[in-house]
C-alpha cells in the first residue's frame, strides 16, 4: 500500500522551535507561544505527563490534509507541555494522537504507542483559538478556566446516527438527562424539524430522537443539545447498513451506459439525491456541454435518461443534487474516461477501436494450483522508461515489445522475464488514478490513489484525449504477455479513493465510507478514508468492477490492497465471480489494515481470519502475504536495522522460518511457532521478502552492512539465502521486480528510499544497463533463474498441501535441514544462516546436489554423495534422491 510522507517541511519547521521551560515567578522564561497567522486558526493541546516529553509529541492532521503535519513538538509549560499549531479557516476540526517512546518531530512509527486510546483523537474548532487539556493515560479532553488548576470534561455531541428514517440514536461525551426542550433539529437550510419524543433518557450519555414525521434523505439535518456545544450532522449510518434501507433501494439491474444501434441509455444509482442532470461533450477534456438532459427517478433510487441515438464516443458527467450540495462527478461505471479522468467516456468495448488485431482469441493463462506461479511485482512506468531501445517508455504498449536488449546485448523487457521463468506478471495499479498530471511527462506515482476505478490509468497511454486508445493498449499488453505464457495480475485499490470527495461520495453522500463514531471518516487506510465494502451496493460494485477487468480486458488475477478493510462476505463474493469467469483465476492481497478500523474484526479479511475466509474453499481460495517468513528472513519492515534469519543469522527467528517454509500452517510435529494465524494449505500463502513497500531486499542489506568492498561477497550471500528459502518454502513465490538484480533506490543524496511513491524515476525506474553478463547483477540474476527453474522441476516444492510433506533432519540456531517428500518426488534442504561451514548428515540413500551457496539450476553440480557434507557460510545446499 501507498504510505503517505508527511509533510517534511512541517516537521523541519517544529523542530526549529526549542523546548522552553515555563516559570511561574519573575525568574522563568516565557511560555512558547505561535502568532496566529491571517487566514488561520489556532489550535492548542495541553498535555500533562509525569513521566515526562522527551520521546512524546502529537501526530496532527485533518480532512483536507488526511496526510496531515507529522509529529508537532511539545514546549514545556506550567501545566506540563503544550503543542500549538494553526490551520486553515476552513477546518472545523482536527485530529490527533500524542505518541509516545517517539523521536519527537520524526514521521517514523517504530517502537511508537498511542496515549490515552488506540482510537484517533479529534477536537472541534470552537472559534479562532482553540484550547484542550489532556492527561497521560487518559482518552478524554477537558477544558479549563484557570490554565488547567481545574479541568472540566470537554462535553460534545459524539454522534448523530439516523437508524432509521424514524429513530436518531445521539451518543454525547458526558452524562446527561436532557429533555425534549433541549435538543433542536433542524434542516441544513434552518427549517426546524417537529420532534414527536426523546427515548432512552436514563442519566446515561445515550439517547434516542424520534422525529414527528419521517426523515428524507435528500435532505441534511442537524442537531443540537443544550451544553454540549455545536450542531453536529446527522448521518444515516446505520440505516445505510440496514435491511430496511437494501430492502428499498438495492439495486441489481444495469447501471453506467448501455449503447444500442439507436439508443443510449444511461443509468445512476443515487437514491438520496434530489435532482440529477446528465453533461455531453465531444471531447475528453476542454470545451463546455453541448447538451444537458434531467434523468428521471426510477425504483430503487436508479435515475435513467435515454438518448435515441448511438453516442459511441462521446463523453459525459453528471451533476448530482443531495443533502451535501450540488456536485459535477464521473459515473463509477464509465469504461473510460479523457484526460486525467474528469469525464467519462461512452464507449462500445466491442468496437474495432478498442481492440487490437487477434483480440477475440486471447485468453486466460492455465494454472493449476496458485502454487505453480511465479509473481514478479512491477510498475508500469519503472519497466521500460530506462530501456533505451523501447519505443513506449513507461506506457502500456512497451510490454508489447519482443526481443529487446540493452548495451550490453543482453535480454531487456518482456524476454528478460519470460527467459527468467516468471509465470505472472503482477502490475501496480494501473487503474485511473488520481495523482499524476496525465498532461505532463515526469509525473510519477505508485497509484494507490483511486479515481476511476474501471478505466485504464492514462499516463501510460500513447494518446491522453482519446479515451478509447488507453482501453486498447491496455488489451495488447496483456495480449502481448499472454502470448509469451504470461499471465497478468491486477494490484486493486477498493479500500480507499484517492479523497473523501470521490465521485462516489459527491452521488451518494456518507454511503461508500466507513465514519467513526464522532461522524469523522473512518481511516483504517492510513490515507484519509476507507470504503465500505460491507455495504450491498458497494460490495456489488467491486465484484462487478472486478468482472469488467476480468471478461473486458483478460486480466488473470487480482492483488487486493490492505484487504484487511474488506469483510469476509465481499471477499468472497469476489473470489466466487473470479472462479466463474475463470477457473485458473488468483485472488491474494494485505491481509492486514493500514490503521484502526471501525469494521468489525471479526468480519475484516485479516490473517486470524485466513481459514475463515477460506472455509468453503478446499485449495485455491483467496492467499495472503505472509509476513512471517518475510520478517524472519530479512528482519522487521518497521525497523530497517533489523536483521534476519538469513541477513544477520538470527536464530530466534529459526520457528517462524519453519513456519513458512512448511506452508505457514502450524505443526506441533515440526515444532514449528504457534502464529497467530495459521493457512489450511500452501495455495493460501504468498512468500515474499521484498515488495513495493519499503525498501529492496538489497537496499535492506546494505543499509546494515554498508557498500564497501570487503562486505560485497557476504552481503550476495545474504540475497542468495533470502531467495532460496523463498523458493524452496512451500507457497507462492513473489517478488519485486528487480530483486532478482540486486534494484536499488536511491535518493540523490545516497540514502535508501523505502517509501518511493512519488520519488522520480531516476529513483524508481529499472536499471536494465547494469545486466552485462558478467556484473554482480547478471550473476545473481542467473541464481534466481536457477532457483525458478529448479522449482518448477520438482511438483514437491509446489505442493498443494503441506501436511506430511516436511521432516526436519535438523534444526539448531542458524541452521536447519529438512527433506520434503511427495508422490516419488523427494529432495533434501539446508539453510546455513551462519558465517562458517556447517557439517550436515544426508539422510539415508544417495544425494545429487543441485543448489549450493552461489549456483542454481536443473543441472547437477556433481556426482551423487553420501554421508556428512559441508555446507558453507550464509548458504542454501539442495539435494535431489538419487
Amino acid at each position: 500500500m501507498k504510505k503517505r510522507a508527511m509533510s517534511l517541511i512541517a516537521v523541519l519547521l517544529g523542530m526549529l522551535f526549542m523546548l522552553c521551560s515555563c516559570g511561574g515567578g519573575s525568574g522563568g522564561s516565557a511560555e512558547y507561544s505561535l502568532p496566529l497567522e491571517d487566514g488561520k486558526n489556532q489550535v492548542t493541546i495541553y498535555y500533562q505527563n509525569p513521566a515526562g516529553y522527551d520521546k512524546a509529541d502529537v501526530w496532527v492532521w485533518w480532512e483536507d490534509s488526511p496526510d496531515g503535519m507529522g509529529g508537532q513538538l511539545f514546549h514545556k509549560c506550567k501545566y506540563g507541555a503544550k503543542m500549538v499549531i494553526n490551520v486553515p479557516e476552513g477546518v472545523s476540526e482536527v485530529g490527533f494522537i500524542i505518541r509516545l517512546g517517539c523521536t519527537p518531530g520524526s514521521t517514523s512509527w517504530t517502537g511508537v504507542s498511542k496515549d490515552g486510546t488506540e482510537s484517533d483523537r479529534f477536537v472541534t474548532l470552537t472559534g479562532r483559538e482553540t484550547v484542550i487539556y489532556t492527561k497521560a493515560g487518559d482518552p478524554n479532553s477537558y477544558t479549563s478556566n484557570d490554565g488547567g488548576e481545574t479541568l472540566e470534561l470537554l462535553r460534545f455531541i459524539k454522534l448523530a446516527d439516523m437508524q432509521t428514517k424514524e429513530r436518531i440514536r445521539v451518543v454525547l461525551s458526558d452524562t446527561a438527562r436532557p429533555t425534549l426542550s433541549d435538543v433542536s433539529l433542524k434542516t441544513k437550510a434552518g427549517a426546524t424539524v417537529a420532534i414527536r419524543e426523546l427515548e432512552g433518557v436514563t442519566g446515561g450519555t445515550g439517547f434516542s430522537v424520534i422525529p414527528q414525521e419521517p426523515l428524507d434523505l435528500a435532505n441534511e439535518y442537524v442537531l443540537s443539545v443544550k451544553d454540549f456545544g455545536e450542531a453536529v450532522s446527522v448521518l444515516p449510518l446505520t440505516y445505510f447498513s440496514s435491511k430496511d434501507f437494501d430492502d428499498e433501494y438495492f439495486y441489481d439491474g444495469p447501471l453506467g451506459v448501455t449503447l444500442e444501434a439507436s439508443g443510449t441509455t444511461f443509468n445512476l444509482w443515487a437514491p438520496t439525491a434530489s435532482k440529477v442532470v446528465l453533461n455531453l461533450f465531444d471531447a475528453g477534456n476542454g470545451g463546455t456541454a453541448t447538451a444537458t438532459h434531467e434523468l428521471t427517478k426510477g425504483e430503487k433510487g436508479v435515475w435513467s435518461y435515454t438518448e435515441n441515438a448511438n453516442l459511441n464516443g462521446k463523453y459525459y458527467t453528471y451533476t448530482v443534487t443531495t443533502s451535501a450540495g450540488t456536485h459535477e462527478a464521473v459515473d463509477p461505471y464509465a469504461v473510460s474516461a479523457g484526460l486525467n479522468g474528469q469525464r467519462g467516456m461512452i464507449l462500445d468495448l466491442n468496437g474495432n477501436n478498442t481492440k487490437p488485431s487477434g483480440w477475440e482469441s486471447d485468453g486466460y493463462v492455465t494454472l493449476e494450483n496458485n502454487t505453480d506461479a511465479e509473481i514478479w511485482e512491477v510498475h508500469v512506468r519503472d519497466f521500460s522508461n530506462r530501456i533505451e531501445s523501447s519505443q513506449y517508455k513507461g506506457k502500456f504498449m512497451a510490454f508489447t515489445e519482443k526481443n529487446l536488449t540493452n548495451a550490453s546485448g543482453q535480454p531487456v523487457g518482456v524476454n528478460y522475464i519470460k527467459q527468467l521463468g516468471i509465470t505472472h506478471v503482477h502490475l501496480l495499479p494501473s487503474f485511473d488514478y488520481a495523482s499524476v498530471d496525465e498532461s505532463k511527462t515526469d509525473g510519477f506515482n505508485w497509484g494507490y490513489d483511486p479515481q476511476n476505478y474501471n478505466v485504464p490509468e492514462g499516463s501510460y497511454s500513447t494518446d491522453l484525449t482519446h479515451g478509447e486508445v488507453r482501453v486498447k493498449e491496455f488489451r495488447a499488453m496483456v495480449q502481448a504477455l499472454h502470448s509469451e505464457g504470461i499471465g497478468v495480475i491486477m494490484d486493486v485499490v477498493y479500500n480507499h479513493t484517492s479523497g473523501i470527495d470521490s465521485n462516489l461520495n459527491k452521488i451518494v453522500p456518507y454511503y461508500y465510507y466507513r465514519f467513526n463514531s464522532n461522524a469523522t471518516p473512518s481511516n483504517g487506510s492510513g490515507c484519509g478514508n476507507e470504503t465500505a465494502s460491507d455495504r450491498s451496493m458497494f460490495r456489488r460494485y467491486m465484484v462487478d468492477s472486478v468482472a469488467l477487468w476480468q471478461t473486458e480486458y483478460n486480466v488473470d488475477g487480482f492483488r487486493f490492497d490492505l484487504m484487511g478493510l474488506h469483510d469476509l462476505e465481499t471477499m468472497q463474493r469476489v473470489y466466487d465471480k473470479v472462479k466463474t469467469n475463470n477457473m485458473s483465476g488468483i485472488v491474494y492481497g494485505e491481509g492486514w489494515t493500514g490503521g484502526t478500523s471501525t469494521l468489525d474484526s471479526r468480519q475484516q479479511a485479516v490473517l486470524a481470519n485466513l481459514t475463515k475466509l477460506n472455509q468453503n474453499i478446499a485449495d485455491n481460495g483467496i492467499a495472503m502475504f505472509n509476513d512471517v517468513i518475510r520478517d524472519a528472513v530479512k528482519g522487521s519492515v518497521f525497523d530497517i536495522k533489523d536483521v534476519g534469519f538469513a541477513t544477520g543469522a538470527k536464530a530466534s527467528a529459526l520457528p517462524q522460518i519453519l513456519f513458512g517454509v512448511n506452508g505457514s500452517r502450524s505443526d506441533t510435529a515440526l515444532g514449528t511457532s504457534s502464529e497467530s494465524w495459521s493457512a489450511a494449505n500452501p495455495t493460501l500463502v504468498i512468500n515474499y521478502v521484498s515488495a513495493h513497500d519499503n525498501n529492496t531486499l538489497w537496499d535492506r542489506i546494505c543499509s546494515v552492512y554498508g557498500e564497501k568492498q570487503d562486505t560485497l561477497a557476504a552481503r550476495l550471500s545474504r540475497n542468495r539465502l533470502s531467495a532460496a528459502i523463498v523458493q524452496t518454502a512451500l507457497g507462492v513465490p513473489f517478488m519485486q521486480a528487480g530483486e532478482e538484480m540486486l534494484r536499488q533506490k536511491k535518493n540523490a543524496d545516497g540514502t535508501y528510499n523505502e517509501n518511493s511513491y512519488n520519488a522520480s524515476d531516476e529513483v524508481n525506474n529499472i536499471r536494465w544497463e547494469l545486466l552485462t553478463g558478467t556484473s554482480e547483477q547478471s550473476k545473481m540474476m542467473e541464481y534466481y533463474k536457477g532457483l525458478i527453474a529448479f522449482r518448477k522441476a520438482h511438483p514437491v516444492l509446489r505442493s498443494a498441501t503441506s501436511q506430511n510433506i516436511i521432516s526436519v533432519v535438523k534444526a539448531q540456531g542458524t541452521l536447519l535441514a529438512f527433506t520434503m517428500k511427495s508422490a516419488g518426488d523427494e529432495i533434501f534442504v539446508v539453510y546455513n544462516a551462519g558465517e562458517s561451514a556447517a557439517k550436515v548428515e544426508l539422510p539415508t540413500g544417495s544425494w545429487t546436489p543441485y543448489i549450493n551457496g552461489t549456483t542454481a539450476g536443473t543441472t547437477p553440480l556433481g556426482s551423487a554423495v553420501t554421508g556428512e557434507q559441508s555446507i558453507t557460510g550464509i548458504s542454501c545446499y539442495v539435494y535431489v534422491k538419487s
